[in-house]
Parts: structure tokens; sequence; C-alpha cells
């Protein structure tokens, strides 16, 4: 508000620290208003009247002519109109010759389509641009936030130009020609698909990447359920994925963490739920060729953490009887279904090592000593009360089924998972499989060894902390 009062107060300071009048704010806001009502009169047609000698007949004749002048009229006030939102679409080639598109915050479908001369970019259905081959040395794309979907249709031929792309499903429904490389990265805190139907040929390294996971603190004593996938997946009768090098990944790492005392208890019970799907698939009539090497695989290194203190519960009046330790109850159930296929009618070719692998595994972590890593660690502390239980399944399969394989072929299946549970009741059950396979039917030309492992190290703690009663409380 600048009322007079407040006026006189900020010319005083103004004075004091010896800013001009001109320079100062208010002057400065008095001038602009002033020059934007005079640029908002209207103009008007003014008369003159221009004197003329006098004639013979000694009379001055009024002559008129006219001259543009301005009328004076109310200006509109000065001020700031609001424009209604605006969605920004953005292609564009940059000036070291990066063709960048750029999606919005919201759910946004690219569409890079094929074209005589190029390519057009469309995000949500509307045209971003139409771009020469000749006009870009390469191409980024990052769909930036919401669940994108980027799609690549037609045969779309790069003239040796690289490719990335980032967003939450990707597909290549066309094909993806003549490029120097490309890396296309899914990633998402719940949903991350890589879906190829159509060729992929590049000079340098082909990278797909599915990575999923989401890192979250419970703040709030209630149950919580979550589900996290992250696939590759590539189908198609002659479709052929072809580079120098050959990296196809499904990565998930959903966190979740629950620290509470006995203030923050609502209910009794706390059910964690984590269920995670990370599958790369290599379908019938697919080929894999990478001639220094192609690695597939799968990887979940999710963990959990919960720590309860239930010092300060009140039990008083019922353990002369009996002592209910479920009062407070802790239950994590984990479930991570992990695999790698090369199906029936695959092929994978390389004069390197082809290495399948599907692991269960735990996370490295900067602040965490490897000896004190774990995939869940369910803890309840303190007080007399206190249950925690953990439920996991943890399915780690590599198989190649019915495929040929060119190559060198590694074939790992591995379950590392490391979970403990503490309280005055504490327990563990683990279900799942580990399971490497070459199956019988599978044609194998190796140029050298030929490895396959299944691996469990699995390890489990339960411990029952012991019960120490108050001699008042028995």
């Amino acid at each position: 508000m600048d009322t007079p009062v407040n006026r006189s107060r900020i010319e005083s300071v103004w004075h004091q620290i010896g800013l001009a009048r001109a320079l100062r704010p208010s002057t400065l806001w008095s001038r602009l208003q002033d020059g934007y009502g005079r640029l908002m009169r209207p103009a008007s047609t003014v008369y003159h009247a221009a004197p003329v000698p006098p004639t013979k007949h000694g009379r001055r004749p009024q002559v008129l002519h006219m001259a543009r002048g301005r009328t004076r009229s109310r200006a509109r006030p000065f001020g700031l109109e609001v424009m209604e939102p605006r969605l920004l679409l953005s292609a564009d080639v940059s000036a070291l010759g990066v063709l960048q598109v750029v999606g919005t915050e919201n759910d946004d479908e690219v569409v890079l389509t094929r074209t005589l001369t190029g390519l057009d970019v469309t995000i949500g259905g509307n045209l971003a641009g139409s771009f020469l081959s000749s006009s870009y040395q390469s191409i980024e794309i990052d769909a930036l936030g919401g669940q994108d979907a980027i799609r690549f249709e037609g045969d779309i031929d790069l003239a040796n130009h690289a490719l990335s792309a980032q967003g939450e499903e990707i597909t290549v429904a066309g094909s993806i020609m003549g490029a120097s490389s490309v890396t296309l990265t899914a990633r998402s805190d719940t949903l991350a698909t890589i879906t190829v139907q159509g060729d992929i040929q590049a000079s340098g390294a082909v990278q797909l990447s599915a990575q999923s996971g989401a890192t979250e603190t419970i703040t709030s004593f209630t149950s919580h359920a979550a589900t996290s996938i992250a696939t590759v997946s590539i189908t198609g009768a002659g479709t052929t994925v072809q580079g120098e090098t050959l990296d196809i990944t499904a990565h998930n790492r959903a966190v979740i963490t629950a620290l509470f005392d006995a203030a923050a208890f609502t209910q009794s019970n706390l059910l964690i739920t984590q269920d995670n799907t990370t599958a790369v698939s290599v379908g019938d009539g697919v080929t894999l060729d990478g001639a220094s090497g192609v690695i597939v695989e799968s990887l979940d290194d999710s963990w959990v953490q919960i720590e309860l203190d239930s010092t300060g519960i009140d039990v008083s009046g019922g353990i002369e009887i009996e002592l209910d330790f479920a009062l407070l109850s802790s239950h994590v159930v984990l479930t991570r279904s992990t695999t790698v296929a090369l199906d029936e009618g695959s092929t994978a070719v390389s004069d390197g090592l082809v290495a399948l692998s599907a692991r269960n595994d735990l996370a490295a972590r900067a602040d965490v000593a490897p000896e004190d890593l774990f995939s869940v660690s369910n803890r309840v502390l303190g007080g007399l009360v206190g249950q925690a239980r953990n439920t996991v399944t943890d399915v780690a399969e590599a198989s190649v089924t019915g495929a040929t394989v060119n190559a060198a072929l590694s074939v790992l299946a591995s379950n590392a998972g490391v979970y403990t549970a503490l309280g005055r009741v504490a327990s563990n059950t683990l279900d799942g499989n580990t399971l490497a396979t070459i199956a019988a039917e599978s044609a194998i030309t190796a140029s050298g060894s030929v490895s396959v492992a299944a691996i469990d190290s699995a390890h489990l703690t339960a411990e029952a902390t012991p019960v120490l009663l108050d001699a008042q409380m028995v």
C-alpha cells in the first residue's frame, strides 16, 4: 500500500541514502504510469486556422488545414493483465545442431514420424515441428514430468545421427536405422516400459533401459501398498536390434522407510506391501546382434526399513494373566519377480559374450557399510510388546528356451537378499525360485565358454528380544 504517509516515509529513506529523485522507485513508477496513459489515449484530428494575407478586397479568408494532434481523454490506469495458461510445446534445433524435443509436466504423448524429407514431431496431438534430415546432427527427447509415452513411427533413417530419448513408456513401432548410437531410457516411480516392435540399427552402442521404483518415507501410521514395474519387450518376427554393443536392462529399486515411536501409533498393525515386476523378454523371430557383446539383465535391489519404538505403550491391567505381544505388529510383504528370457525362435549373435542375468540383490548405499546392507529390516524396539514379520517371495529366473546363440554365453540367476526381523516375536517367511536354464532344444554355437549358474545366497535373521518386567508391573 503506497499511502501518503507511507510515501513520505519511503521518500525520507531514499533521501537518507542519497538516491536521486529521478531514480527513486516512486518517481519511476509515476513516469511509467504516465507514459502508458499517453500511449493509450486515442488519436484524433484537430483543425487549426492558418493566417493568410488579405485579399484585394480587404478580406482575410479563413483557410482550414488539417494537422494531426491529440485530444485530452481519460487514460486507462496502468496494470498487468493475467493471460490464460498456455501449453508450451517445444521442438527445435539448437545452435549445435541438436534436435531437442521437450514435453511438459503433464501426461504427454510424443510422436516422431518419418516424412519424405525428415521428421515430424507431435506432442499431445499437436504438431511441434517438421524438420529436414539435413538440419540436425543428433536427436534428444525429454518428455519431462507426468506418465509420458514416446513413439517412433515409420522407418526413421537417422543418417548416422545419435538418438537419445527419456520418458516413461517408449515404443518403437516402426524402425530406427542408420544411427550412430541409440539410447532409450524409460524411467518412472511405478511403470517404466520399452516395447520394440521394429528394427534398431546403430554403428555404435544401443542401450535400452527401463528403470522403475519410488523412494517413499511413510509419515502416517497406516498401511501402505505399492507396485513397481520395469520391463523391456522386444517382439516381432524378423525384428533385429544391432549395434557394436547391446545393453538391454530392466531395473527396479523401490525404497520404503517408516520410523515411528509410540506417540505416532494410531492403530495396532502396520502393513507394508511392495510388489515388483522386473523383466526383459526377447521374443520369437527376434535377433540380437552385438558385435562386441550383448548384455540382457534384470535387477531388483529394492529395500524396506521399518523401525517402531513401542516404549510407552500402556499394557497395565492385563499382564497378570497374559501379555499379548501382538498389541503392536509390523508386517512387511515383499514380492519380487525378476526374469530374463531368450524365447523360442530368437537369436543372439556376437563376437564377444552374450550375458543373461536375473538378480535380486542389495543396493549399495554411501551411508551404510557393505556388511550392514539389507533388503528388509523390520524392527520393533523397546517396550513390552511388538511383533515383526517378513513375508518375502523372491523369483530370479534366467532362461534360454529354444533360442539360437552364436557367441560365448553366460546365464546367471541370483537371489542375494538380506532379511531381518526383530521384536518380542520375530519371523521371516521366504518363498520363490532361483533358476538358470538352457533348454535342450536351444542351439548354442559357442565361440568361447558357456556357463550356467543359479545362486541363492539369501540371509535371514529373526531375533526375539527378551522381555524385562519392572517389579511394579508383576
